[in-house]
């Protein structure tokens, strides 16, 4: 594993409900991962839209709206 890869790996093994899976759940998770990088201001879902995806926020922060505008919260990284 690549240095990158093995700190995305001890980080994932400290989310939760991560940190429950084994060592060899967190390799399969670590070798498939399409790593993204959303600029400030920028939609990472929309509402409606599909999602097959695990969303996993490293650093930054990101803020959730209903359909009306309304701010419903707000994550930062790990949460």
């Amino acid at each position: 594993m690549e240095i990158e890869q093995l700190e995305i790996r001890d980080y994932l093994a400290r989310c939760p409900p991560l940190d429950r899976l084994n060592d060899e759940w967190l390799d399969e998770i670590v070798n498939a991962p399409e790593i993204s990088y959303v600029r400030k201001n920028s939609p990472v879902l929309k509402i409606g839209e599909h999602n097959c995806w695990l969303h996993l926020l490293r650093s930054g922060a990101v803020e959730v709206f209903d359909k009306s505008g309304n701010l419903i919260g707000r994550f930062g990284a790990g949460e």
